[in-house]
């Protein structure tokens, strides 16, 4: 496994950089912020996928932005588990994001893991 640090890709256990068959990048759909907020405070896996094929890497910043937000009003059980998921498991920028949540969180013990496994480098992970 090898990991590389800074803007360049990752590789290992972690790389799924195929796309996402649920993505939104060829539809040009922008989210309803209420639609997003309630399937956040719902909080399923099926909603953590819903807000995560939002994200990629050509995607707006005013939609990367709102996403970032209604992650971050993602309470349930269910709804962090998946979140954890796209951490390990999601393309570069869900793993971002993902990293933002529970860095947030203060949970330092998922983001060490997320580093030595290569999916985020430590700047993403530690940085204030």
């Amino acid at each position: 496994m090898s990991a590389k640090f800074g803007r360049s890709e990752f590789t290992g256990n972690c790389a799924l950089e195929s796309r996402n068959k649920t993505d939104r990048r060829d539809s040009g759909f922008i989210p309803n912020r209420t639609d997003l907020e309630e399937k956040a405070y719902n909080g399923r896996a099926s909603d953590v996928d819903y807000m995560m094929s939002f994200l990629f890497r050509e995607q707006s910043f005013g939609v990367c932005k709102l996403i970032d937000f209604v992650l971050s009003l993602v309470v349930s059980y269910d709804g962090k588990k998946r979140i954890k998921h796209y951490l390990f498991y999601g393309n570069k920028c869900q793993r971002n994001y993902a990293a933002l949540y529970f860095k947030r969180l203060g949970k330092m013990r998922i983001l060490k893991k997320a580093v030595s496994s290569g999916c985020i480098d430590e700047v993403q992970a530690f940085s204030k």
